[in-house]
């Protein structure tokens, strides 16, 4: 969770006082009154009685952060009965935490407008208001409405570096990308904004009509079963395409085969997809133990600099800058439990020039290492501090080495300082493999 989700969790906590709550007392979430009670009523008191327990499963589920949940439990008993206001503060709360702020301004300004002296309401209201994430939100997509697209880009760019996964700032930035007429980013952008809020009907349907209108995307090009069976599982994990997925499958089904020592590590790993992968075929091929190293922040991409440009455009102004490709932990999980490969990966979080200094010795010797870090200085941190570790034979694939100026120029100085010559093998228009270089002549990769 980055700070500013820390810091937004710490308002709800101020404001959410559940363990003074009691069966007998639901209006820690419901204000006295806002429930229809007529006197002496038995149908009355019954459905008090049947609203305060779902208002006490409610608040049970707000506790043990189950917020999915507890909005579904809420919003049912506002479906049932729209007087009980109350149940807005509630509702507020879990939308917070599910990152989706503006619609939990709404909640509290319509529980406002009906109890306008709910200090805590106003409060909660004050405090989620001036999250600047959700401000850039609401500007980017009045922006877009005005057609000021180019505006909206910049604006929802700068909501998306805070690394706060409010809820719609990946659709707003998915409409921008194809106003920019760049369906493919639009459709990375859904799927990020997908991970963190599965719900988004909005972003599902966008993603629907990309993929009817842009039926290339989804063409197969490799026609190895072994790997398309594969292939079909991770692509929703991952941003890679489809042959630089198998190229890392070849590489991975190689150093199994010629048994070459050593674990496979990965240095950007997003939603997980390729992680899993290449778990999946140390699980079939290997005839010696590995792990699988997974190294990545889980917030998004750290700030880049001005070498990080792509047909001279900052990573910026191409909208892929800080804080995007992100993915939180539980999402490589999940695809590696439909793979039943958990066991082989550990997840190793934070931002490369801390975490691979402190994790060189558990590695050890590597086989495999997948560079998917984007930018120069993460190329670099890369490179300096795991290199030495690829044993003899082993294999590097270097993600962004055709897209991004830093990442290439990363390699090329590092070529320089230690008088070598990679000998790059061209996946597609972005990935790259070589072979360390003393034994680059042993191999070739099986093609599809």
């Amino acid at each position: 969770m980055t700070e500013r989700a820390y810091a937004l969790d710490d308002i709800i906590r101020k404001h959410l006082r559940l363990k003074s709550y009691s069966k007998r007392n639901p209006e820690t979430i419901i204000e006295k009154g806002n429930l229809p009670l007529e006197n002496n009523c038995p149908e009355s008191a019954a459905y008090f009685r049947g609203a305060s327990n779902s208002i006490a499963r409610a608040l049970e589920l707000l506790n043990a952060y189950d917020n999915d949940a507890a909005l579904r439990i809420i919003d049912q008993a506002l479906g049932e009965n729209p007087k009980m206001t109350g149940l807005h503060y509630g509702r507020a709360i879990a939308l917070a935490r599910l990152g989706r702020t503006v619609e939990a301004v709404d909640a509290l300004k319509l529980l406002l407008s009906e109890s306008p002296q709910h200090e805590k309401a106003c409060t909660l209201l004050e405090e989620i208001a001036a999250d600047p994430t959700t401000n850039l939100i609401k500007e980017a997509d009045t922006a877009f409405h005005s057609k000021e697209f180019h505006r909206a880009f910049k604006l929802i760019n700068k909501a998306k570096s805070m690394k706060h996964p409010a809820q719609d700032i990946d659709y707003i930035r998915a409409k921008c990308f194809l106003e920019l007429n760049e369906p493919g980013a639009a459709r990375e952008a859904l799927k990020e904004e997908l991970r963190y809020h599965p719900s988004n009907d909005k972003a599902k349907m966008l993603l629907d009509r990309i993929r009817s209108e842009h039926t290339q995307m989804a063409s197969v090009k490799i026609r190895s079963a072994e790997f398309q069976e594969l292939y079909q599982i991770v692509m929703p994990y991952t941003m890679l395409s489809e042959d630089r997925l198998y190229s890392l499958f070849a590489i991975a089904k190689r150093v199994c085969l010629k048994n070459i020592s050593g674990n496979i590590v990965e240095c950007g790993v997003a939603a997980g997809g390729s992680t899993a992968l290449l778990a999946a075929v140390v699980r079939k091929y290997s005839r010696i133990p590995r792990k699988i190293y997974a190294f990545d922040s889980f917030q998004g991409m750290p700030e880049p600099t001005e070498r990080d440009r792509h047909d001279g455009r900052t990573a910026e102004e191409s909208g892929w800058g800080e804080g995007t490709c992100s993915a939180r932990e539980d999402s490589l999980m999940e695809i590696c439990r439909k793979l039943n490969v958990q066991d082989l990966v550990i997840p190793v979080k934070g931002y490369f020039e801390k975490t691979l200094p402190a994790s060189q010795v558990e590695i050890g010797a590597i086989a495999l290492l997948h560079m998917d870090g984007d930018w120069y200085e993460s190329t670099r941190s890369v490179l300096n501090c795991l290199y030495s570790s690829i044993q003899r034979d082993g294999f590097i694939q270097v993600d962004d080495y055709g897209f991004w100026e830093g990442c290439r120029d990363a390699v090329h100085e590092f070529e320089m300082q230690h008088g070598i010559k990679f000998a790059m093998n061209k996946i597609d228009g972005t990935g790259v493999w070589f072979v360390k270089p003393e034994g680059h002549a042993s191999y070739e990769i099986e093609t599809a």
